[in-house]
């Protein structure tokens, strides 16, 4: 099972709140009682690789966090290839 399978479950299902990212998944689980419309799925990693090139960047980078006001210029080519069903 990916990492982000089991994400995904965390949030569908309930999680002892002694686990390591209890605060997290709960944060998230109040998030998702907002008024609005919001789905969780799980797509494989060679259907969005815009988002998996942002997670070896974030590996890499060593940050703990990032804030991107647009995507790096890497990443243009993989979004395209994303909104198109192709990969990059």
């Amino acid at each position: 099972m990916t990492d982000s399978l089991l994400a995904v479950g965390f949030v569908h299902e309930d999680v002892s709140r002694f686990h390591h990212h209890a605060s997290i998944i709960y944060e998230v689980k109040v998030m998702l009682t907002r008024d609005w419309n919001v789905e969780l799925v799980h797509t494989l990693r060679e259907g969005n690789q815009a988002a998996n090139l942002l997670a070896k960047k974030g590996i890499s980078d060593g940050n703990p966090f990032i804030m991107l006001q647009d995507p790096p210029e890497d990443m243009r080519d993989c979004l395209s290839a994303d909104s198109l069903g192709i990969s990059c």
